[in-house]
């Protein structure tokens, strides 16, 4: 299982730009390698190489070929490997290795090359970027670093730990130039250097200090020192100079007083004063890039990316979305009783403050630390130095842990206790002996027990709370917060799960080739929802202590069965990533198709801005169409700019999709105003007494009236459907629903409004009820609409689809235990369904309420509300998907006091659009 958040996670160790300074590359610890638009720092695709457990598959560096076709990543894995990435496939093309390490990598600023340098007295290797033949070695000594001269010499310059700089001509069977640093040890140690933009000039920083010197190239030595008296309060981690030369930059750990860690830069003439660049990181800076552009771009520790202009003003700053876990000591992590509850900030310390119910599966703002949650205990035994990276002792002796101590929990009972550290989480005993040790990777900042001992809590460097069987160490459960929405997922090792609306996606499942040569797929959990969305698990797995047990348990419980893991396709569209440019309507793509589990893949499904636009968008695949091969589809695109995305389906299971924006360069055209086709279900009056409503059929009938009003405004013609109470039975509403998708052209819009009653079922599917719904366990799913059903008749529709669902819970008295209606699964299935936009008037299994001084349900109320006011359709007097999105949100949470939280779902290849408008 892999975190996929769309940000690293972890830090970035290795960051480079292409030649013309569009894109840049990124590679992180966390074992994923991205690549970012450098006009707005989008992220454009996600590479993955082959990686296991623990440290194989951790990135060291990355490089890119200067035309951006070729991408060389350096990894801890299967010892050390570079493996060469086609950049427009994303297929690993070559790997080399396996070595005893990953080295430091760069490609010649011709491309002709690919140099690498080790630590372990393997020096210098240099390939032909063909890889026709065997490198150019230079071995016997230790690399730290090394960098290319970009002038058009084809100078690479390497620092040593002999202390050393060695300057490599581009006739590399020549011996290098070399300088010796003065002074003694770790103190006279380059390690991070940069070439000047004409050559002239090699800057270099040191191991063990803050200073920056620089050597002529021509002389070879040293030429002088930059001021660095400003840089007490940190290291400097990296340098660089801009396009231009004039400026050099450094930045690391360096700190301000607000708590930021800044860039810093030099006037080059006369090694100038240091001026600080207002802005910077919220974690260390890990590495600094010249743009051809004229700006610089930085990454950090908590993976952070950003760019400044060439005027030194940010252009964008993508911060972390993991959780700042670092000071969750003392008072700053807190769990329930029986460890099923943390409390914890998700910003440094206990800044803004959450709580996370596992058993409600809730997750909530929470100023004050609840009363019955308890804080670590770190006073019951002698137990000091165990902050800041000690070395933590016990009755004035050493500890056996290592990797630097940064947390302590003490167990209830005094007989034991737990340290967190830079990679580890170690119990040991009274007396000091270790009991177990286990690794994530990765810091452990906070550390926290139940009160019976059982279990211990983590908070982790990569943004995670992880809960451990004290006993052994076992991991049984983890929960990641993806800070700036909120949405989140909990889920075990073995890969069951439950998230909040949108925010399944937050994992997946990253799967091997055969070999450490092979290029790995990665799966994210809604492809594969049927088998692990079980949030009955997650929800028993703190209470069984063992996952094998909880499944068990809750398949019991279900009258459910263990389930065959079937993974579905890949398809991959082989394009450059910057996208493609044409003024032509018809495009031709090229696509790739993969089928990890050998089954054959039956129909494709081609879609613009996330709608199907044309018949023709659903094929079944040609017996022609082969995997692992290069094959191509025609489609007609409109006047416009648009993404342009692909699904390969195995029966029903799709793919993930693959997508490419396509920029429009010729003529654009103004059409029409667009056509709403509305189906409005409302029921009230359901046969079964006890599920009867008040405003349910008003809601629809008050909704339909709302959308005529656009009529001349935003649409040009409204057309609705109106079925309430007995005449909304399954049957009626799936022949409309049918109906509806004849009826909607690619221009057109969708409107589907159901309020009534949902309820799950006890394998977790939701089931809207029509007004001759059963109860009966029998009979339920023959006398109620499918939410698969509503899924698939949506999903076919062409042009732009919104679905809105107002369903009360039907309550927990259903015949058979049917639970309250899991709003968040049925939710997160819409997000699937690439071309529709859901509004859930709820989520997880919150009610949604009605009353009669609302005169509508809370949802409804809201809607109404927003689409009559001019507030929130903004100044451009429209109402976009989010701004309603937020509207209701707003809205709902205010009426219902905190009990419902509406959610708005979507597919990623859907834009932002329009959805009514004032006049």
């Amino acid at each position: 299982m892999r975190i996929e958040s769309g940000m690293h996670i972890a830090p970035i160790v290795g960051a480079v730009t292409t030649a013309d300074g569009m894109l840049l590359l990124t590679g992180s610890t966390d074992k994923s390698v991205r690549l970012w638009s450098l006009q707005d720092g989008k992220l454009i695709k996600t590479f993955a190489i082959p990686s296991e457990q623990g440290y194989d598959g951790r990135i060291d560096d990355v490089s890119i070929s200067p035309d951006g076709q070729k991408i060389a990543v350096s990894s801890f894995g299967d010892g050390g490997r570079i493996y060469i990435l086609d950049t427009a496939s994303g297929a690993v093309t070559k790997s080399l290795g396996s070595f005893v390490s990953g080295p430091r990598i760069a490609f010649s600023p011709d491309g002709r090359y690919l140099a690498a340098g080790f630590i372990d007295k393997k020096g210098l290797q240099v390939w032909t970027t063909d890889f026709a033949g065997p490198p150019v070695v230079d071995a016997d000594y230790s690399i730290i670093n090394l960098a290319y001269d970009g002038s058009g010499s084809g100078r690479l310059a390497t620092v040593a730990y002999d202390n050393q700089v060695r300057l490599y001509e581009r006739d590399l069977t020549k011996p290098p130039r070399i300088l010796k640093i003065p002074g003694d040890g770790d103190a006279a140690r380059p390690v991070r250097l940069a070439f000047s933009p004409d050559g002239a000039l090699l800057a270099f920083t040191y191991e063990k200090s803050n200073r920056i010197s620089v050597i002529d190239v021509a002389q070879m030595q040293l030429k002088g020192q930059f001021d660095t008296a400003l840089l007490k309060n940190g290291g400097v981690f990296d340098i660089e100079f801009s396009a231009d030369g004039k400026n050099l930059f450094a930045a690391g750990s360096i700190m301000t007083t607000k708590q930021r860690y800044p860039l810093i830069r030099w006037d080059v003439a006369g090694l100038g004063k240091p001026v600080v660049l207002e802005g910077g990181a919220e974690e260390a800076v890990t590495g600094l890039v010249a743009t051809a552009t004229g700006g610089i771009a930085f990454v950090s520790a908590a993976g952070e990316i950003g760019l400044y202009g060439p005027d030194a003003r940010i252009v964008f700053n993508k911060s972390s979305v993991r959780a700042d876990m670092r000071m969750k000591t003392v008072n700053n992590f807190a769990v329930a009783q029986d460890g099923t509850g943390v409390w914890f900030g998700l910003k440094l310390g206990a800044k803004d403050p959450w709580r996370f119910d596992v058993e409600k599966l809730a997750f909530n703002a929470m100023p004050a630390r609840p009363s019955d949650y308890i804080l670590p205990i770190t006073d019951t035994l002698d137990i000091k130095n165990w902050t800041q990276s000690q070395q933590p002792t016990l009755n004035g002796k050493p500890v056996e842990v290592f990797a630097g101590s940064r947390s302590l929990s003490i167990a209830p009972d005094a007989r034991s206790f737990a340290i967190g550290t830079d990679l580890y989480l170690f119990r040991l005993d009274a007396t000091g002996k270790r009991l177990w040790m286990t690794s994530g990777g990765c810091t452990v900042w906070g550390v926290n027990h139940s009160a019976d001992g059982s279990l211990i809590i983590t908070a982790n460097d990569d943004g995670t709370i992880r809960w451990h069987r004290a006993s052994d160490g076992v991991e049984l459960l983890a929960l990641f917060v993806h800070v700036p929405d909120k949405r989140w997922i909990a889920w075990t090792p073995s890969g069951y799960y439950a998230a909040s609306p949108g925010g399944e996606d937050l994992i997946g499942w990253h799967i091997n080739g055969k070999s450490w040569n092979d290029t790995p797929s990665f799966f994210p959990a809604s492809l594969l929802r049927e088998k692990f969305y079980r949030p009955d698990i997650v929800q028993l797995v703190l209470k069984t202590k063992d996952v094998a047990a909880a499944v068990i348990q809750a398949n019991e419980a279900a009258r459910r069965k263990e389930e065959e893991t079937k993974l579905p396709a890949v398809v991959e569209i082989v394009s450059d990533p910057r996208g493609i440019e044409t003024d032509r309507p018809e495009l031709e793509l090229t696509y790739r198709l993969h089928s990890p589990s050998g089954r054959a893949v039956t129909r494709l499904e081609m879609r613009i801005d996330g709608q199907l636009t044309q018949a023709r968008a659903m094929q079944e695949v040609n017996e022609e169409l082969e995997l692992e091969r290069d094959n191509r589809m025609s489609l007609l695109l409109p006047p416009r700019d648009a993404v342009v995305s692909l699904t390969a389906f195995i029966g029903d299971q799709p793919s993930a999709a693959a997508s490419v924006p396509v920029k429009w360069t010729g003529a654009k055209l103004s059409g029409d105003k667009p056509k709403l086709y509305a189906l409005l279900v409302g029921v009230s009056a359901y046969r079964e007494p006890s599920l009867r409503l008040d405003y349910a059929a008003k809601d629809a009938i008050d909704v339909e009236a709302a959308l005529r009003a656009q009529k001349g405004k935003f649409f040009g013609d409204v057309e609705t459907v109106l079925l309430l109470d007995d005449k909304a039975d399954e049957d009626n509403i799936e022949i409309e629903l049918t109906r509806l998708s004849k009826k909607v052209g690619p221009n057109d819009y969708a409107f589907v409004f159901m309020a009534g009653h949902g309820v799950t079922d006890r394998r977790g599917s939701f089931h809207f009820l029509p007004a001759n719904a059963s109860l009966a366990e029998d009979e339920l799913a023959a006398k109620s609409l499918s939410g698969l059903v509503i899924r698939d008749n949506l999903r076919t529709i062409q042009g732009k689809v919104l679905f809105f669902m107002d369903a009360c819970n039907a309550g927990s008295g259903i015949a058979g235990g049917q639970a309250l209606a899991d709003m968040t699964g049925f939710a997160n299935e819409f997000a699937q369904a690439n071309g529709v936009v859901m509004y859930a008037s709820s989520t997880g299994r919150q009610f949604s309420y009605e009353k009669a001084e609302w005169g509508n349900g809370a949802f409804t109320k809201a809607l109404l509300a927003t689409l009559e006011d001019k507030e929130a359709f903004g100044g451009d007097g429209r109402l976009s998907i989010f701004e309603l999105a937020e509207s209701l949100g707003t809205r709902v949470e205010t009426m219902t006091e905190g009990l419902q939280t509406p959610v708005m779902t979507k597919s990623a290849a859907i834009p932002n659009f329009y959805l009514a408008s004032m006049q």
